[in-house]
């Protein structure tokens, strides 16, 4: 029971040109379990880790303070499916993401998955 990812899958769209950003479609189906779970009200968000150069970097989507934060919201009862893409800056290569399920009003994630590139 409770809330969890069930599938998570990130394919490259566009890129490896180090002059363009690369971005990657992520499609997700999030599944509450229970005998009688309530509505699930809150917001997705990635954290992709890669290096920059000879750097480490970190990039959150949507950014605390982004205007596509609505575009990452979630309302659902019993399962919802998700696609959404995120972008990298151009000559960041992708590691790994970390997805991240807020509930409404909450500060700290519900859920977290990790996931490498498919």
């Amino acid at each position: 029971p409770g809330l969890h990812v069930e599938r998570l899958t990130h394919q490259r769209l566009r890129g490896p040109q180090k002059s363009l950003p690369a971005e990657y479609p992520c499609t997700r189906l999030l599944v509450q379990g229970g005998q009688r779970p309530k509505e699930f009200v809150g917001r997705l968000q990635f954290v992709v880790t890669g290096m920059q150069g000879s750097q480490k970097s970190v990039v959150v989507v949507p950014g605390p303070k982004s205007p596509e934060v609505d575009a990452y919201g979630l309302n659902f009862k019993y399962y919802q499916r998700v696609e959404r893409s995120f972008r990298l800056p151009a000559g960041m290569s992708f590691d790994s993401v970390q997805v991240r399920v807020y509930e409404h009003g909450s500060d700290e994630p519900k859920v977290k998955q990790d996931a490498t590139l498919s």
